[in-house]
């Protein structure tokens, strides 16, 4: 496993965090409604490989069954937390749109599963993805 560090923050970067992630180990798309209406991609973290290192007081919580994070200014998500045991436990999912030195090439080749979060079936994917 080879983590790497990530820097981000929203788009007026009063949010701004590091996170360690190994995205060879894969990321995410979700079809549940929160992540198809924000076309959220993500990739996991262990919640001790996340900090913030500037305005945590500005992030303002969602709370469904995941805790959405948001700038409470720009508005922009930079990711959500949660413990779904079937998903695996505790974790930090990280929006990788607001990862800052996450390079396109990089992006572009990291592996994608999906999650039928909609249906809370974490253990497969959904029934239709190619809109994710």
């Amino acid at each position: 496993m080879a983590l790497k560090k990530y820097l981000g923050s929203c788009r007026c970067k009063k949010v701004r965090f590091e996170v360690w992630i190994d995205l060879t180990q894969g990321t995410f798309k979700c079809n549940c409604t929160s992540c198809v209406k924000a076309r959220f991609w993500g990739a996991s973290a262990l919640p001790e490989n996340f900090k913030y290192l500037e305005g945590e007081s500005e992030v303002s919580v969602y709370s469904t069954r995941i805790d959405g994070m948001f700038c409470k200014h720009c508005g922009v998500g930079i990711g959500g937390g949660g413990d779904i045991p079937e998903a695996g436990g505790k974790f930090i999912a990280i929006n990788l749109g607001a990862l800052d030195n996450l390079d396109p090439k990089e992006w572009a080749s990291v592996p994608v599963s999906y999650l039928d979060g909609l249906h809370d079936r974490w253990d497969r994917e959904p029934e239709f993805i190619s809109h994710l």
